[in-house]
């Protein structure tokens, strides 16, 4: 640690930190792309959030939203089953043919 007008910390990486480092990343690519696979799978039949929350053991809503079902959205995996009222509290979600 370096002490000048604020604190420094340098940490140097070491290869096995970077490999492990990467080790991670690629396993977590890998859960959030099966669990992508097991929601499209699940959603054939019309599904509301909270019904594919609970399949996944899901209970942080938010994240849930934003972080797997926006993005099923906007590429086109995933569609409303009431377009025309996104809020709607019956809205359900359902595969595309663009999923498979």
């Amino acid at each position: 640690m370096l002490e000048e007008d604020i604190f420094r910390v340098i940490v140097p990486l070491t290869e096995q930190a970077t490999e492990q480092a990467t080790e991670q990343v690629i396993e977590q690519a890998a859960d959030q792309a099966g669990r992508i696979e097991n929601i499209l799978r699940f959603c054939v039949l019309p599904r509301s959030s909270n019904v594919i929350m609970d399949y996944l053991k899901l209970t942080h809503r938010e994240h849930f939203r934003a972080e797997i079902l926006k993005p099923l959205l906007e590429s086109g995996k995933l569609r409303l089953t009431i377009p025309d009222k996104p809020n709607s509290p019956k809205q359900k979600y359902i595969t595309t043919k663009k999923a498979h």
